[in-house]
């Protein structure tokens, strides 16, 4: 029977996808398999995936998800093939052996072009076989080795070079430059597009409104690595709004323990394309309005299901539209002038606002939804530990352990003066008594002071009983529109934190309907928000049995299925 041959296919740095290595290696194993008389299978690729780090066996990597089906028994029998047996891994002997042993303790052969090896799935491998295995893994990790310290030297190399000299570190750069012959030249389109929108906002005009009239205009976006968005949105815009790089600066970043981090002060590198008075003033203007309209993002959470909600239709994100602020006046039926104590909004489907192509058009009465969502789920959602005091807690443990120490010592006084004084020989002494009738009372007060220092922990840790938790609920709620906007992000934050701690995900259809569904499946909340004055529609569907146990959830889902039990019964 003719074997299926998987090929495999890896390379370290996106930048390698610009060069001959996929090819080179697809072709090498192409001419491998019809040698050996093998059927192609599949052709997996990781791109921008090192294998010294173990990145190509993470979740998401083309090879861990090949591990995965193996494991299974969905490729028993076929060969993965590869250029060298360093594309599998580069962590050393002892990986790279369990690996290929893991392949073939589930029917997966493995082969190399490189030597023509072949590792047989359930056959003991020979000696020959281990011994050359395990030099070529070694030495591919010395060498990975040695390659990361080289690049890291060439890094400073290189870095220090552009800041003395403004040379480029790369060919890596803003997307409205390029790099010729060594130098960086403006694309000059680009940049016009850049200019316009630091004008827009210079104008006064918000990201938003600057993705809607890019998008009209037909101004087409640009990427990195062939990847590129179908249309400008608040996000993009944003990050251009955010970017030093348009007066010339560039902040340089490594690579600490599989996270970009920043690397030393920033520096002049790059030619400039928006005046540096521009951008202070467009900065300066940016802050002011946070600060100041009430709702601004970094002022206050306004949408607390920021990222949650998604729109049923297109499945992208629902966006959080400000259509009045709070303060402005409006005309009532009676005739009366009154005024919004909230800012009225909606939530829109960003690809639909940005004319993208989803047929979700209408617009969800924020504020109905949000007095909804927290009558329905802020007593669930915020727990006892919603209200833990974790300095008291750990202040009253200590002082507890404190005194538990003292009654101990307090008891054990007063038991050896309590038999000294029925053992004295020339009858008790008024004195012995008093002794230990104190060291009795001492342990007592000890014993009391114990049972106080409990209760309070047992405050400070949040525990309430039913009326109580809803009280304090009710307190919560109240500052989430508090005229001080510090109070106002503290609160709206720590409930933004504790709808997400529960929640799944917020689905908006069309009818302006909003389902609601908690982690593991435990409730879904049907919510339709009303119009004007008219009270919002909820429902509630739970999949908890009151007797049943659900051992499979995670640790979220388990306490949050026991808060819902609570719920039912009362606290």
């Amino acid at each position: 029977m003719t074997k299926t041959a998987h090929i495999y296919i890896r390379f370290s740095t996106l930048e390698q996808r610009e060069g001959t290595s996929t090819r080179r290696q697809k072709d090498d194993c192409l001419r491998h398999i019809e040698s050996k008389g093998w059927k192609l299978g599949e052709v997996l690729i990781d791109e921008g995936r090192s294998a010294f780090s173990g990145d190509n066996r993470t979740e998401g990597a083309a090879l861990a998800i090949f591990e995965n089906e193996a494991s299974m028994g969905l490729h028993h029998g076929s060969i993965l093939l590869v250029e060298r047996l360093d594309r599998l891994s580069q962590q050393g002997l002892e990986d790279t052996f369990d690996l290929i042993r893991h392949f073939g303790r589930h029917g997966v052969h493995v082969a190399t072009v490189d030597g023509d090896t072949f590792y047989e799935a359930g056959a003991r491998l020979d000696l020959v076989q281990v011994i050359t295995m395990l030099v070529k893994a070694e030495t591919a990790r010395e060498e990975s080795e040695k390659k990361s310290e080289r690049l890291k030297r060439r890094y400073e190399i290189r870095r220090n070079d552009a800041e003395t000299m403004k040379r480029p570190m790369s060919r890596t750069c803003p997307a409205w430059l390029v790099v010729e012959d060594g130098v960086y030249n403006i694309d000059k389109a680009k940049a016009k597009v850049v200019r316009e929108i630091w004008g827009m906002a210079d104008s006064g005009m918000g990201a938003h409104s600057i993705a809607r009239k890019l998008n009209r205009e037909g101004v087409e976006t640009w990427g990195r690595w062939g990847r590129k968005a179908a249309v400008w949105d608040r996000a993009r815009i944003s990050k251009i709004l955010n970017d030093p790089a348009v007066i010339g600066e560039y902040q340089p970043h490594i690579m600490r323990d599989g996270k970009r981090v920043k690397h030393g002060e920033p520096f002049k590198l790059f030619p400039v394309i928006v005046e540096p008075e521009l951008f202070a003033r467009v900065r300066a203007t940016a802050k002011t309005r946070l600060e100041t309209k009430g709702g601004g993002r970094s002022a206050v959470v306004v949408n607390l299901v920021s990222g949650l909600a998604r729109c049923s239709e297109c499945g992208g994100k629902m966006e959080y539209k400000r259509i009045k602020p709070a303060g402005s006046t409006y005309v009532a039926k009676s005739g009366n002038v009154l005024t919004h104590k909230r800012d009225v909004a909606a939530l829109v489907c960003r690809n639909a606002a940005n004319h993208g192509k989803c047929p979700n058009r209408s617009q969800l009465t924020y504020m109905g939804f949000e007095d909804a969502l927290l009558d329905s789920l802020l007593p669930l959602a915020m727990d006892d530990k919603a209200f833990l005091r974790r300095d008291e807690v750990a202040q009253l443990n200590g002082l507890i352990a404190e005194k538990t120490r003292e009654a101990e010592h307090a008891k054990v006084r007063a038991e050896r003066l309590w038999l000294a004084f029925a053992n004295d020989g020339n009858g008790p002494s008024a004195m012995a008594q008093r002794l230990a009738e104190g060291a009795e009372a001492e342990a007592n007060d000890c014993e009391a002071a114990i049972a106080e220092l409990h209760k309070q922990r047992e405050k400070a840790m949040g525990k309430a009983s039913g009326e109580e938790h809803l009280s304090r609920i009710a307190s919560i709620r109240q500052h989430l529109y508090d005229e001080d906007l510090e109070v106002r992000a503290v609160h709206r934050r720590k409930v933004m934190e504790a709808i997400r701690s529960v929640c799944e995900r917020v689905t908006c259809f069309p009818s302006r309907e909003v389902r609601v569904s908690l982690i593991n499946g435990t409730r879904m909340i049907s919510i339709k928000p009303g119009m004007g004055r008219s009270p919002a529609k909820i429902s509630h569907l739970d999949m908890v049995h009151p007797t049943r146990e659900y051992p499979g959830d995670s640790l979220v889902g388990q306490e949050l299925r026991r808060r819902i039990k609570e719920a039912r019964v009362g606290r």
